[in-house]
């Protein structure tokens, strides 16, 4: 028992943690969702970008970071799925070079923000914020295990019921400190005021 309570631990904490992130990030606040911080973000505003036709995502990050400035917040993470990190890194320019070598590094940081890869956010969304300020998230019980013979027949059946939870609950508290948007959005809407 000892052996299986660490195995399912080790796994289940690991496959937790992922719903986790995804209803942090776009939970509804309804039937036992948290409170999503993407539902409630204000919405990427990419209309001030004049920069021609050239428009990346690179520069839609930019703008965003500016944006929650602007409302006077200092953004602290940009969240990125893997995919899009990996896209941006590989952008070349006409000559065939690697347009952002400079900006990624062990740490990738856009204007000193760290950039957070995770699969719970959408491939091709984007989330920049000020996450000290804008959201909590409060942890009343941490995740465990629980094994049991006692749910209904399992006794005479001979089974064990596993109960894997942990209580948990967010705020976000200025949502005006996130900013929230899609890169396809991002870029046409940039591309448009060139």
């Amino acid at each position: 028992i000892p052996g299986m309570t660490a195995y399912l631990t080790a796994r289940f904490t690991k496959k937790l943690k992922v719903k986790e992130d995804q209803q942090i990030l776009y939970g509804t606040n309804a039937s036992n969702q948290l409170r999503g911080i993407t539902p409630v973000a204000q919405a990427y505003d990419g209309d001030e970008i004049t920069l021609g036709t050239g428009i990346q995502e690179v520069v839609v990050l930019r703008a965003a970071i500016a944006q929650a400035r602007v409302d006077e917040y200092s953004p602290s993470l940009i969240v990125l799925h893997p995919n899009d990190v990996r896209d941006i890194d590989l952008l070349k320019d006409t000559t065939n070079q690697y347009i952002h070598a400079g900006i990624w590094g062990m740490r990738p940081m856009i204007a000193g923000v760290p950039v957070l890869e995770t699969t719970a956010i959408n491939e091709g969304d984007f989330l920049v914020g000020d996450f000290r300020m804008g959201a909590t998230l409060w942890d009343r019980k941490q995740a465990n295990v629980a094994f049991s013979d006692q749910d209904q027949d399992n006794f005479i059946k001979n089974v064990i019921t596993v109960r894997f939870e942990e209580r948990i609950a967010q705020t976000v508290e200025r949502p005006n400190a996130f900013v929230y948007g899609s890169f396809a959005t991002a870029l046409a809407c940039g591309s448009a005021t060139a």
